[in-house]
């Protein structure tokens, strides 16, 4: 005869306590727990398998007895039996000395409640709007959800299953993608936001974003990959839409300066965006463009300009430099670096040279440029109004540029640069560069010191100018201290050495200049005695 009444099993100590935490414990859970010695006598219950037996005990002892023998009671393991064909009970034997017997105990399921929790977290694997997946390591489907089978165009897990027998071949459009997917889940734990393009039932291409982990068993053997599967086509198609729109918005506003400016695309310029740095501003001008354009109709100067400024501008970007605006015949162009700027502006005087070799052939005359280089803070930013701006970049660094490259026309040179950039130059790479003037230019108070790069001049002359500078040096040095006629003197033999040097030329008409004003001076001082 079952006694269920009996006092509770005291696991820990083998004592009489009514207060065991055992029995505590048990009474919460929501799984059955019954306890019974190997003779079927119930030796402890607790309310939910009351509940799920419904006091039928004997029909309990019948189930376990029946398919569990004598011997197995006596081993620490675990055994699965049915009862009345809705409960499934887990049957751990331990041998738990309890008054003198061992005892067994029994955990038991309601297996409808589990069957319906299975079927919701199914329904719910299946009805997500990702795709979840299980394969082997060789390519084969062991499981897969309603939302994958759509995605990959399968009217039926069925269907998929049975068509995609190789996802390595049949699924990725480069089938080393997977074999990147195995080499990236070998050498870590996960894989996020692995994207491929694949194939779909109907050959339609498309993306997707996997997130993957490879499962292994207790003894570290490799048994699936399981992960899931988004569909990315649209935001890719987005996103090469956008970088479409940059590269046709980059053509008129330069995305360095949108970077610069901390955004990722024109459509996020706002008005008064702004931001200081400093940068070298180059500035480079078409010598003598209105005689040029003279000569050649719209149409003419038109394809003219296009041809000098393709020549022009991947030297630019090359140097790691962005042309900001082009002005009628000419360039201004930012870089973030002195030695950038230059070096750009040494490369496009060599440029020049084959192109003139071009336009001579074919009957044209050759061009000739100015380039002016200064350094310093300037903010860059966009100006206008609502419905018409534009990214620019001003301040006095800007104005100092286009001044320092009209001194060009009146020193006769190529290239001049401002102090602030010879100051910013590894000048251990530019061996040619010699200071020229030291002037006040337009709308500045202080002076400014400009340097000519000569690296570029014909070989004779750029040897001829260098073996010089210690002589033209001196005379420089001769005429700021207003000692003219011994500074003509120097440029004198500067000139004699370098007939072709038009620096020298200059300096040369302003001693002369200053001279003939002095013996004027002297003259008109002089007083006439009747």
């Amino acid at each position: 005869m079952l006694d269920t009444s009996m006092e509770p099993l005291h696991i820990f100590s083998g004592q009489s306590d009514l207060h065991n935490p055992f029995e505590t414990i048990v009474q919460n859970l929501q799984d059955g727990v019954v306890v019974m010695d190997r003779d079927g006598n119930v030796c402890f219950v607790n309310s939910a398998a009351k509940s799920l037996l419904n006091g039928d005990f004997e029909s309990l002892r019948k189930t376990v007895f029946a398919q569990i023998s004598a011997e197995d009671a006596c081993l620490s393991d675990s055994k699965q039996v049915r009862h009345n064909g809705s409960i499934a009970m887990e049957v751990q034997i331990s041998n738990i000395p309890w008054q003198g017997k061992m005892v067994m105990l029994m955990i038991l399921h309601d297996t409808e409640q589990h069957r319906k929790l299975e079927e919701k977290y199914r329904d719910i694997l299946n009805n997500t709007i990702d795709g979840i997946f299980q394969t082997t390591y060789e390519g084969q489907y062991i499981y897969i959800n309603k939302a994958l089978a759509h995605i990959y165009g399968y009217d039926s897990i069925e269907e998929m299953m049975i068509d995609l027998s190789d996802i390595e071949r049949q699924l990725y459009v480069l089938p080393e993608r997977r074999k990147e997917f195995q080499y990236l889940l070998k050498n870590q734990d996960i894989i996020i936001d692995f994207e491929s393009q694949v194939y779909r039932r109907d050959g339609e291409i498309i993306w997707i974003k996997e997130n993957s982990r490879a499962v292994y068993d207790k003894n570290s053997q490799f048994l699936y990959y399981e992960g899931t599967v988004e569909n990315i086509t649209k935001r890719k198609e987005a996103e090469e839409n956008l970088r479409i729109v940059n590269r046709s918005a980059d053509r008129f506003v330069p995305h360095r300066l949108i970077k610069l400016l901390g955004k990722k695309s024109i459509t996020e310029l706002q008005l008064n965006d702004f931001k200081q740095q400093q940068m070298s501003v180059m500035f480079l001008d078409i010598r003598d463009f209105t005689s040029l354009s003279e000569i050649m109709t719209p149409l003419e100067t038109f394809l003219f300009l296009n041809s000098f400024l393709k020549k022009m501008g991947p030297i630019v970007r090359k140097n790691h430099g962005f042309i900001d605006k082009y002005i009628g015949d000419g360039i201004m162009a930012l870089f973030d670096s002195a030695t950038d700027a230059l070096q750009a502006g040494l490369e496009m005087l060599g440029n020049l040279n084959s192109y003139n070799v071009g336009r001579e052939k074919a009957g044209y005359p050759p061009v000739r440029i100015g380039i002016g280089i200064n350094t310093g803070k300037l903010t860059l930013g966009v100006i206008g109004e609502e419905h018409r701006m534009d990214g620019t970049v001003i301040g006095d660094t800007v104005n100092v540029a286009s001044r320092v490259e009209q001194l060009t026309k009146k020193y006769g040179v190529s290239l001049l640069i401002s102090g602030s950039t010879f100051f910013a130059l590894d000048t251990a790479r530019f061996p040619c560069i010699r200071m020229v003037d030291r002037t006040r230019i337009r709308g500045k108070h202080k002076k400014v010191v400009v340097y000519e790069v000569f690296e570029t001049d014909p070989p004779h002359l750029r040897s001829r100018k260098e073996m010089n500078m210690q002589l033209f040096e001196k005379g420089w040095m001769m005429y700021q201290k207003q000692k003219f006629q011994e500074a003509a003197d120097l440029f004198e033999l500067c000139l004699e050495a370098v007939p072709e040097d038009q620096v020298i030329q200059v300096y040369l008409k302003r001693c002369e200049q200053k001279i003939e004003e002095s013996q004027l001076g002297r003259l008109q001082g002089l007083k006439i005695i009747p």
